[in-house]
């Protein structure tokens, strides 16, 4: 998947209301929108709102075990060892969770 191909979203992962501390200048076929002020990342991912997120952390519905978001790599420092073998860059996925419907549908069922 190519990045104009994704609806990209933002907002605070657990704090409704946060806003982009820094004007971002995107190339027009970027479709980055905020998310409502009263949502979090965190809770439109376990609600099925998304499909994913990225973020410098693991969202707190992740940390409950919430039944539908699992990350999308499960032997997440397996991905990234194997990555920096190859490439010498350092790729974190430790950060990304996904709700189960969009991976399983890329993935297979699990």
């Amino acid at each position: 998947m190519k990045t104009p191909e994704i609806r990209w979203r933002n907002g605070g992962i657990e704090e409704p209301g946060r806003e982009e501390r820094t004007k971002l200048k995107l190339p027009p076929n970027i479709d980055l929108k905020p998310i409502p002020h009263d949502r979090s990342l965190s809770s439109m991912l376990e609600n099925g709102e998304l499909d994913g997120m990225i973020g410098a952390r693991a969202p707190s519905c992740f940390d409950r075990g919430a039944p539908k978001v699992a990350r999308l790599f499960p032997d997440y420092r397996k991905v990234e060892q194997d990555y920096f073998r190859r490439t010498r860059f350092f790729r974190s996925c430790t950060s990304s969770a996904s709700a189960r419907r969009s991976w399983r549908s890329t993935r297979g069922s699990r």
